[in-house]
């Protein structure tokens, strides 16, 4: 970009060179000069700003907020509907098995955190399903405590 507007300059000072110029002349060439550095640094600088700004919108923080596509929202109202489907018990489960493993998810890469959860919720949605099909009598033990006061997550 900057490269193209130096060559122009260049060619318009060689030939205002080759015409012998006055002393005015030659200090519009260097005034001109001058200019043209500064433009080509400005240039320059404009060029790395830009390709910084690139690299930070590819790279964002993990604090920063993305919009969702519409079938990123719809997969996750589906993974709230699983989690949600889980009794009180095996989500207080899932979410424990989830700190737990803190350490090692923090250290993967994305595809292995996502098997890691998906791993866990299937063991603790395979226990829940187990113990609401033993016995009737204990989804009603575990509706209990519910009905009395709320879980700890709903207070805040």
């Amino acid at each position: 970009m900057g490269m193209g507007l130096a060559l122009g300059w260049s060619s318009l000072t060689a030939t205002l060179v080759a015409q012998e110029p006055v002393a005015s002349d030659k200090e519009t060439i260097k005034l001109l000069t001058d200019r043209l550095a500064a433009l080509e640094k400005k240039v320059t600088s404009l060029e790395d700003s830009l390709a910084q700004l690139k690299r930070e919108q590819n790279s964002s923080s993990p604090g920063e907020r993305r919009t969702m596509t519409a079938e990123q929202r719809e997969f996750q109202s589906e993974q709230r509907k699983r989690f949600n489907s889980l009794s009180d018990e095996g989500r207080r489960k899932f979410i424990e098995g989830m700190r737990d493993k803190r350490e090692t998810l923090a250290n993967s890469t994305p595809e292995d955190r996502m098997k890691l959860a998906r791993e866990l919720f299937e063991k603790i949605q395979a226990e829940d399903q187990a113990q609401k099909g033993k016995t009737p009598e204990a989804p009603a033990k575990a509706d209990a405590p519910k009905s009395e006061s709320p879980p700890p997550a709903e207070q805040k």
